[in-house]
This record gives C-alpha cells, structure tokens and sequence, in this order.
C-alpha cells in the first residue's frame, strides 16, 4: 500500500504526522514541473483548481502527511 495513494487515509487511518509547508510550496510546485513527462497532465488539472483555491487542492499543495508503519 502506498501512502500517497488515493485511499490512503481510509486504508492507513489519520496521518500520524502533517507538517505545513505553505511557506515553500512554491518549490515543492517547482520540484513536481521538473518532472513534466509524468506531471504534465496532473498540473493542468491542478492549475485550474488552484485558481478556484479548491480547498482540497490548496491542502494536498500546502501539507505534507505521514504514517508511522507498526510492525509486529
């Protein structure tokens, strides 16, 4: 499972840890155009959301969520 996928939050429960990284999201945007063969479509999409600061958009862009893995 991966913690990025769409379901994660229904699969893996809550993030353990989100960190608010609005202050360098510029980069964090800069660092996913730098990869524009596998990014390009998902950027159009997001460029028309951020436009209309789609609230959930604007969460993915600006917060950072992980997941403690507990292993038995």
């Amino acid at each position: 499972m991966r913690s990025f996928s769409r379901n994660c939050v229904e699969e893996l429960g809550e993030p353990d840890i989100v960190y608010d990284i609005s202050a360098v999201a510029d980069i964090k945007l800069d660092a996913i155009r730098a990869h524009r063969s596998q990014t390009e479509l998902m950027l159009e999409e997001m460029a028309d959301k951020l436009k209309e600061k789609d609230s959930k958009t604007l969460a993915w862009l600006n917060n950072e969520r992980f997941w403690t893995y507990k292993f038995s």
